[in-house]
């Protein structure tokens, strides 16, 4: 039953403004709403108000510049408040999220500088430079890669098929699709659908491998999934090239509902289904996407 107002009942929001003023004139201290009893709460409730309070999950991006240049890194180490509040909520943040990649850009390993805190039950670990750049970071940072769970991986014209995901057990979905630097966007080259058809074909070979080393069953292993995007530039349709039609017909699947649902948690699109983020595009073109899952067991 719905409730109404009363007659004559201003129900208007009060302005606490207002009621600051008339303190003020009555010298009247305004009444404090400061809540000062949370160290009396029980233990398990205070650790679950400091895990309510940490990030939603996040895209942790990191990048490597060409192969023929050093590494290039924008620092991504927050000072999380949850560090600087006390000593209680500092160990619960640590319990959950961990330093990796310390050391990363520079070339000497025993230098800890660099890094970001890591999530590995809610982040996706991004690598913007492609399966390079992540070759790069599975020899340099084997432990960190191990346990990452939720992995996306940027276009790479130039991938050759020397990594394996045998050691990352935990892997549960490897994403691949654009990865675009903020301050890139402006700047960002697109990918042509060679570049996802070599990318794509290269992360199913390496995990159909994985799948017959271990014998999964569907459903229990690793996914694989793809958000393709290309444009319409001037009014002239790139995909009239045949080549292109047949690489939209090689990839058809939709992707399954928790797939979706990882997407929607991180944010990938806007309100409206179309993607985010997404690099400035020439005038007239328009962006088009398709989202797919790959096939990991062969035909059904």
């Amino acid at each position: 039953m719905d409730s109404k107002p009363l007659a004559g009942v201003d129900t208007r929001p009060i302005n606490y403004s207002i009621l600051d003023d008339l303190f003020e004139k009555l010298h009247i201290s305004a009444p404090d709403l400061t809540f000062t009893h949370f160290t009396l709460l029980p233990l398990e409730l205070r650790e679950k108000i400091w895990i309510f309070a940490h990030p939603e999950p996040r895209n942790v991006t990191f990048s490597t510049a060409t192969y023929q240049q050093k590494p290039s890194y924008k620092r991504t180490l927050t000072r999380f408040a949850h560090l600087l509040v006390n000593h209680e909520s500092r160990c619960i943040f640590l319990e959950h999220y961990h330093l990796v990649f310390i050391g990363f850009p520079n070339s000497q390993p025993k230098r800890r500088v660099g890094g970001s805190y890591f999530n590995y039950e809610k982040d996706s670990l991004c690598i913007a430079s492609g399966l390079r750049g992540l070759v790069y970071f599975m020899r340099r940072f084997p432990d960190d890669i191990r346990r990452v769970k939720y992995l996306d991986i940027a276009l790479d014209g130039h991938a050759e098929d020397t990594f394996t995901f045998r050691d990352m057990a935990d892997l549960k979905l490897v994403t691949l699709r654009e990865i675009v630097p903020r301050h890139q966007l402006q700047s960002f080259s697109w990918h042509y659908w060679p570049d996802w058809r070599s990318t794509a074909q290269l992360l199913q070979r390496v995990l159909q491998h994985r799948y017959e080393e271990e014998s999964c069953g569907r459903g229990q292993c690793v996914k694989l999934a793809m958000h393709y995007i290309w444009t319409h530039r001037n009014g002239e349709y790139i995909s009239r090239d045949q080549r292109h039609e047949a690489f939209l017909s090689e990839y058809t699947d939709e992707p399954s509902e928790d797939i979706l649902e990882r997407w929607k948690e991180m944010k990938f699109f806007g309100l409206d289904g179309t993607p985010r983020d997404l690099p400035v595009v020439a005038a007239g073109s328009k962006v088009f996407s398709r989202k797919v899952e790959i096939n990991l067991h062969g035909k059904d």
